[in-house]
């Protein structure tokens, strides 16, 4: 008889890894999919992990750098700011929802969540889901929901403390390239927890060539996550997150007749967050939990132009989120797990923009519109168990958006296994999703000049939202005994209106500038194969990465979509043995088209990361490594047409101690 009480796993064990030797996927408790802590062989929802493991062994210093060695994820520079994002299946990054345990975060540039403004120090594991296969997440996830969840506290006094610092060699502006202090403390009893992680981050700027202009700022970040939390029949929490960053990037612009001017621009920006809520275990097994928050993103940037004595352009934006959700778990008949919830949200965005010459100063509003608004969303998901070997959840969702009205999403996801004993175990997943994705603010109401820089982002007014419909179908094979796991992955993603920053070539033309602006394309297409490994052997070393392979298309041009690489492959070579980890991280992207006629081709691009840890005692560890071996960068000379990385050679080393 088929039993989800064996499945579904309590509160307590939601976000820790089970005890294992070998680290093996299925070893690993997960809730990302379902709401609800599951070992992950056992999640009908394809879901990928990134444990705490993973993080330290590639010395994550950001989101973006720990989730890299995913297939089919793709790391991308931000569009208009020296950031991280990540692409998946063909789906840029304004449609990834990236939540910190299960909250949703503020776009940090255009619709872009920045993952290099997100430090790891407290990081237990993050969960990625491709597609839009859960009815639990909404509007955002049409391409996929990355889940960042935050250490579990031990029992008793714990802290560390890491030191690191590294150098770009010729290229970084100071000798000392980059420097990191991250400090953490803890203390749990059996009523309270209690939680403090401080990180700080500096870098000091990168020069590609010979010149005054840097191609990487000079910049400075500074993470501060606290938490308590009240432990008992109903557990209480409230998690204060700050985030402060400071760059300054020199450079040179020409001015007919008077030459090169030389210029910078610098950034100040603060997010101040806090979240609440709580959860509680009934004894018939009901589950309840609810949260809250409400984040301010505050980005004040300058572009000076140094021979005058006052500040040529100030622009200052301001984005607010607030979030409410509640979710309720019932089982029935130990068959059926109905999760239900409702999320309520609000967003008002304020950007001005103050332009002073010799005769004064002028302030602009850059937004056309009172650019607010809000929603409800509504879900229900049933995770029925059918049979032992079948599993079935179908869902839906109701969105409504105070611009756009209502939508109804319905989703599912099954899978079977066929095969399965103690250390084997064969799965065959599929799901379907209909994706629906309203315009934010941005894309609607934004005037982002940067002609100072070369280029202008307009936002416009009458886009309509986008909608897509995702089919996922893949198979894994796990072989515990013979140490090792092959998957399997075919998607296929429908979409209508896909808004896109497209280069408008004649107005670009008239200006003398990038233009870029808003659209909707009218139909689009993505489609493609993953293929993934994991294998252990000899005791000490393994071998993980994959395949992919991206088919993506404008379906009215028959042109392909920019910025996305045809084929992608990443290999990562592992070791562990008498003290010592090390990992040799290859990854390889064919060219990629940077218009959307298809004639401005950017090169391809791979990267060799080289990185040893040495575990001296239980409480000391040091480490180092090389990252980009080969020194492959983007040309400084074809910046408008190379999308390769600008980070070049980084050389590091770095100590961590426990007390």
């Amino acid at each position: 008889m088929c039993s989800l009480k064996k499945r579904i796993l309590p509160f307590l064990l939601s976000s820790s890894l089970l005890a294992n030797e070998v680290h093996y996927l299925e070893d690993i408790t997960v809730t990302t999919g379902t709401r609800t802590a599951k070992v992950l062989a056992e999640m009908p929802i394809k879901t990928e992990v990134i444990t705490q493991k993973d993080i330290a062994r590639v010395h994550a210093r950001d989101a973006s750098e720990a989730i890299t060695s995913i297939p089919g994820l793709l790391i991308k520079g931000t569009h208009g700011k020296d950031g991280q994002s990540v692409w998946i299946q063909g789906f840029n990054a304004n449609r990834i929802l990236i939540l910190i345990n299960g909250e949703q975060l503020t776009a940090s540039t255009g619709s872009t969540v920045d993952l290099s403004q997100i430090a790891v120090n407290d990081v237990e594991r993050i969960e990625v889901i491709k597609g839009a296969s859960s009815a639990l997440y909404g509007s955002q996830a049409m391409g996929g929901v990355i889940n960042i969840i935050t250490k579990e506290t031990k029992e008793g006094f714990h802290s560390k403390l890491t030191l690191e610092g590294g150098t770009f060699d010729d290229k970084g502006v100071d000798t000392l390239g980059l420097g990191l202090m991250r400090a953490s403390t803890s203390y749990k009893t059996k009523d309270i927890v209690t939680s403090l992680d401080v990180d700080y981050r500096h870098e000091s700027g990168v020069k590609l060539q010979e010149g005054y202009s840097y191609d990487l700022p000079e910049i400075n970040r500074v993470n501060v996550n606290a938490e308590i939390r009240f432990l008992g029949d109903m557990e209480w929490y409230v998690k204060p997150r700050f985030y402060m960053e400071k760059s300054k990037k020199p450079f040179t612009s020409f001015t007919p007749g008077i030459g090169d001017v030389f210029e910078e621009k610098t950034e100040d920006a603060y997010k101040y967050r806090v979240s609440a809520g709580g959860k509680k275990e009934f004894d018939n097994d009901d589950k309840l939990q609810f949260s809250t928050f409400f984040e301010r993103y505050d980005d004040d940037s300058n572009v000076d132009k140094l021979a005058t004595d006052y500040v040529d352009q100030a622009r200052n934006a301001q984005i607010d989120l607030a979030q409410a959700q509640i979710q309720y778990d019932i089982m029935v008949k130990d068959e059926h797990l109905l999760t239900m919830g409702i999320d309520l949200h609000y967003e008002a965005l304020t950007q001005t923009n103050t332009k002073t010459n010799i005769h004064g100063s002028t302030v602009v509003n850059e937004l056309e519109s009172d650019a607010k608004r809000h929603g409800v969303e509504v879900y229900l998901q049933d995770d029925w168990c059918i049979s032992e070997d079948l599993e079935l959840v179908p869902g839906i969702r109701y969105q409504y958006d105070s611009d756009f009205g209502s939508y109804v999403s319905p989703k599912f996801s099954l899978m079977y296994t066929p095969y399965k004993t103690d250390t084997k175990r064969l799965n065959i997943r599929s799901s379907y999703g209909n994706g629906y994705r309203a315009p934010n603010l941005k894309e609607r109401f934004f005037f982002f000049d940067h002609s100072a820089l070369g280029y202008q982002v307009l936002g416009k007014a009458d886009l309509q939202p986008e909608t897509s419909h995702s089919y996922q179908l893949s198979t894994e094979w796990v072989d515990k005994a013979n140490n090792y796991s092959l998957a399997l992955n075919l998607y296929y993603n429908n979409i209508t209106g896909l808004i896109e920053a497209i280069k408008d070539q004649e107005l670009s033309a008239q200006r003398g500038l990038q233009i870029f602006q808003y659209q909707n394309v009218e139909k689009a297409l993505t489609k493609g194969v993953e293929l993934e490994f994991n294998v252990s052997f000899m005791k000490h070393f393994s071998l993980s990465g994959g395949y992919t392979y991206l088919y993506s298309r404008n379906k009215k041009t028959k042109k392909t979509l920019t910025g996305r690489p045809e084929h992608q492959v990443k290999i990562n070579f592992n070791v562990d043995y008498q003290g010592y980890e090390g990992v040799i991280a290859f990854t390889h992207e064919s060219e990629q088209f940077v218009d959307s006629k298809n004639l401005l081709v950017s090169p391809k691009e791979t990267q060799v990361d080289v990185k040893l840890t040495k575990h001296v005692t239980k409480l000391l560890s040091v480490y180092g490594g090389v990252e980009n071996l080969f020194d492959e960068h983007k040309d400084p000379s074809n910046h408008v047409n190379d999308e390769r990385t600008k980070r070049p050679r980084f050389i590091y080393a770095g100590v961590s101690y426990k007390f």
